[in-house]
């Protein structure tokens, strides 16, 4: 599979070359020095430049993503130090910047110029080193973990797609995206074995290293985090539009060489003395960032090629589209009103917090927390509906959590993340999270008791992220904001102690007896091409642009008539709510454009949310009143 390659440089020379993509998949490093310009060119050339124009024509628009091994779903030991891999995850921490040469050419082999570029610098022999015009830039250093609370149906159906293009043989016999050991063996290396391919790791490396990984703090924002950390090194500002909590996926050159031994590399350091033009330069003298983390056969380190933020995680759809099957709303809708014991109405508000997300430069528009209360006791205790609701929820989205809210949970833990400026680096928990995330509450745990001063902090933060979309992060000396884009819905048995966009009161049509084998059997239901589709029509439709001109001038009249004839009842804030509400019932129709009976059908829906409410006997303090006041 030969392809031509061209990059165009500054001073507009065209760089022509033939190679395989197998190669460049293999080998991405000598690909690219062999691609470098003579000499004599290297004060006309911006090589940095040269190097991405010609990095982005072979990544970007010869190759095909799948046919590149992803990190996630790959065994170490069916990888190489040097190759070219993918990684998805999410920003945890940007760490120090780091160091490297842009072009230097060795006078002991070819005399020709190579790269620091994407790969680590070779201590050996740096007396014979003598550098280009460009010597030393800096790059963005930045630490990232599995995408936080992805759920084992994504992993699952991501791990199948890899699996079926390692199984794609390309013409001339080879397996392109998964390389075995004896491939790896076969492998031609330069004559100047400057860039060493280390031996793959062993089952048994894995095996002996197992509990440094199991002890390695790889800084997971939630306890059920598991999955391959990754330093990513990122250059010229690729990365300048990423984010901490954002998701991406990267192109790179992996490199998983162990940290080498105190003496060996006290060593090297000090043959990193390098005498340029008179100069004494100390290349051992750099921060070395990686050094605080675990060595790179734990957590690999990828020189990144290319980066990209990710809008969504589901493995079932390349881009978004329109949802045109309205049949599965139906079926959805059927089986969660199963879940919440036959309530039809908060089915639909289930519904509308799955689809729902912030549509605005404002984070808080377009939020849509709820709170499912009314959660009934049985034989004494509350029934496990919210534990049954996340079981269901969980096989539908990408990403969420069920976190209990106990008292001994609010008392003891850090969910705010903290700076630890001993390591420096940033201490994850559980509330940095990637936009997009569900966040299922149980309150019903709750028991009697005190919060503590901790406590307090804490339910403030939970309070924080539901109400304005944002975590502050505590940095010691003072504390940052972050925006944090969650959907949190909260099960309880009165009205919840956090402040919810939209309060459902559960009104039970079934029989709690035999409550959770029934959620059971539909569960088992869901299953292949329906639980499919159904997880596309909610990715599809939540990420859909959406607008109601064509109603506007009925929806204002509408306010002002309701406003006229009892403006208690619908303030600026009620009426910020129903255009939510009428937004996400247009996209749960998979429809993009309000239309005149779907504005009727949200004001129906949110006049029997709020009757409902009112039929309720108040038997909680926070029932009376608006409580919403005390997280302002």
């Amino acid at each position: 599979m030969n392809v031509t390659v061209t990059a165009t440089t500054s001073s507009s020379e065209n760089v022509t070359a033939t190679s395989s993509c197998d190669d460049f998949i293999k080998n991405p490093i000598d690909f690219i020095n062999s691609h470098l310009l003579d000499e004599e060119d290297v004060d006309n050339v911006n090589v940095s430049d040269k190097l991405k124009s010609l990095i982005n024509n072979v990544v970007l628009s010869k190759i095909k993503r799948d046919d590149i091994s992803l990190l996630n779903d790959t065994p170490l030991h069916e990888v190489v130090h040097g190759q070219l891999v993918r990684y998805r995850g999410m920003i945890q921490d940007q760490l120090e910047q780091g160091q490297f040469i842009v072009a230097f050419y060795r006078s002991e082999t070819d005399g020709a110029m190579r790269t620091g570029l994407f790969s680590e610098f070779d201590t050996e022999k740096t007396s014979s080193i003598r550098f280009g015009s460009e010597i030393m830039k800096t790059c963005n250093v930045l630490y990232a973990v599995p995408i936080p609370g992805e759920n084992s149906w994504v992993k699952s159906a991501r791990k199948k797609r890899s699996n079926e293009v390692n199984n794609v043989t390309v013409a001339g016999g080879s397996n392109v995206a998964k390389r075995t050991l004896q491939a790896v063996d076969e492998m031609d290396l330069d004559a100047d074995q400057e860039r060493k391919v280390s031996k793959p790791i062993t089952n048994s490396d894995v095996n002996k290293k197992s509990l440094l990984v199991n002890n390695a703090d790889l800084n997971y924002p939630l306890p059920t985090d598991s999955g391959l950390t990754c330093v990513l090194r990122c250059y010229d500002e690729m990365d300048s539009e990423i984010r901490v909590n954002d998701m991406v996926e990267v192109i790179g050159v992996l490199n998983v060489q162990p940290n080498p031994a105190e003496d060996v590399k006290a060593e090297n350091k000090k043959n990193m003395q390098v005498d340029i033009e008179g100069d004494l330069i100390d290349f051992g003298g750099f921060p070395t960032p990686s050094d605080r983390l675990p060595p790179a056969s734990l957590v690999p380190r990828i020189n990144v090629l290319h980066i990209e933020k990710l809008s969504h995680n589901n493995p079932l759809i390349e881009s978004p589209i329109i949802w045109e099957d309205i049949r599965t709303k139906g079926y959805l809708l059927a089986m969660l009103q199963t879940v919440l014991l036959g309530d039809s109405l908060a089915a639909e508000y289930v519904l509308f917090h799955m689809l729902a997300r912030s549509y605005a430069q404002d984070k808080t528009v377009g939020k849509f927390s709820v709170n499912i209360s009314g959660c009934p006791l049985f034989n004494g205790k509350p029934i496990n509906l919210a534990k049954k609701l996340y079981e269901f929820i969980s096989q539908l989205v990408s990403n969420s959590y069920l976190l209990p809210l106990t008292l001994q949970f609010l008392n003891t833990s850090q969910i705010c993340p903290k700076k630890d400026y001993e390591k420096e680096r940033l201490n994850s928990s559980l509330l940095q999270l990637n936009d997009g995330f569900h966040l299922l509450i149980d309150e019903t745990v709750m028991e009697p008791g005190n919060l503590q001063p901790t406590g307090v902090a804490n339910l403030s933060a939970v309070a924080r992220l539901m109400k304005h979309q944002k975590v502050e992060y505590d940095f010691t000396y003072h504390k940052i904001e972050f925006a944090s884009i969650v959907n949190v819905l909260v099960v309880s048995e009165g009205r919840s102690c956090l402040p919810c966009d939209f309060r459902v009161h559960l009104n039970p049509s079934e029989d709690f007896v035999g409550y959770e084998s029934r959620v059971d059997s539909i569960m088992s239901q869901l299953n292949g091409l329906f639980a499919n589709s159904v997880r596309s029509y909610i990715t599809n439709m939540r990420l859909q642009n959406f607008t109601m001109t064509d109603v506007a001038a009925v929806v204002e009249n509408d306010f002002v008539e309701m406003r006229r004839s009892d403006p208690d009842s619908m303030t600026g804030s009620d009426f910020s709510d129903l255009l939510v509400v009428a937004r996400v019932f247009a996209l749960s129709e998979c429809a993009t454009n309000l239309n005149i009976d779907m504005w009727n059908t949200t004001k129906e829906l949110e006049n029997r949310r709020k009757q409902s409410i009112e039929r309720q006997p108040s038997t909680n303090p926070l029932d009376e009143g608006d409580h919403d006041i005390m997280w302002h």
